[in-house]
């Protein structure tokens, strides 16, 4: 198929498999808050379970909601991500029709 013709032009293929709720997910919220030096992302572990929950533990989810939720705390003009901002990153991802409820829903 098409796909293993693309593969096998490709010197190494990697793949990350999606990580478990172990030790080793609260060391990737904590390498996302290191890396990120230039906005306050401190809540990631206090949402470690949350996030887990909305990304099923994928690396490139988990991304995909800290860019979003960054970028509306940033057109907020907040000083740092907060849970609703994830409340939004999560509907602005997955959209309204997500198969799964959004974990960061604030209430009201």
């Amino acid at each position: 198929a098409l796909e293993s013709t693309v593969a096998s032009r490709l010197p190494s293929r990697v793949q990350i498999r999606p990580f478990g709720w172990v030790e080793e997910w609260q060391g990737l919220l904590k390498a996302f808050q290191i890396q990120c030096s230039t906005f306050d992302i401190s809540i990631l572990p206090s949402l470690a379970k949350k996030l887990h929950n909305a990304t099923q533990g994928s690396p490139r989810t988990l991304k995909y909601l800290v860019i979003a939720a960054t970028i509306n705390a940033m057109e907020k003009k907040a000083e740092k991500v907060s849970e609703e901002h994830f409340s939004f990153a999560f509907l602005s991802t997955f959209g309204t029709s997500a198969s799964l409820d959004n974990p960061f829903k604030v209430q009201s």
